[in-house]
């Protein structure tokens, strides 16, 4: 069958069978997406190991579009995804970033139109705080 013809017969056919149809694409697709980051352990080069972008290994609040390793493992922890030995890297960074009071400071600030101040860059974070114990709950919880 070509491709046109499938398609369009996911957005003429019977709409129950087109439903689980596409959820079941976006599910695979999803998991394409997850093994891809996973792939390359979060925020490496799969080809030298090394960090692909700093800025991705800061923390930062809010996230925006941006992409960084404390929103990546917050998406795996919210889809219910397995933990991996591939994100490790990821979540021993974000352990060495907490202070010794047991918090994590926000590094660093996107721009963008915001209606008040959140916080200060290099100040504790509140937010950063809440979403790395969550983070890390979850990397516990299934070890």
């Amino acid at each position: 069958m070509k491709k046109e013809k499938i398609i369009d017969w996911l957005l003429n056919g019977d709409v129950s069978i087109r439903w689980q149809t596409m959820r079941d694409l976006t599910d695979e697709s999803r998991k394409k997406g997850r093994e891809f980051l996973l792939y390359h352990k979060l925020f490496r080069s799969h080809r030298t190991g090394e960090i692909v972008d700093p800025k991705i290994t800061r923390l930062s609040f809010p996230p925006r579009w941006r992409y960084d390793i404390m929103r990546a493992l917050d998406y795996f922890r919210e889809c219910k995804a397995p933990t991996d030995r591939r994100m490790i890297d990821a979540i021993e960074l974000i352990q060495k970033k907490k202070t010794k009071d047991g918090r994590w400071k926000l590094q660093n600030k996107h721009p963008g139109k915001a209606f008040f101040e959140l916080e200060q860059v290099g100040q504790l974070s509140r937010w950063n705080t809440l979403r790395a114990l969550r983070i890390l709950s979850w990397w516990n919880k299934s070890r």
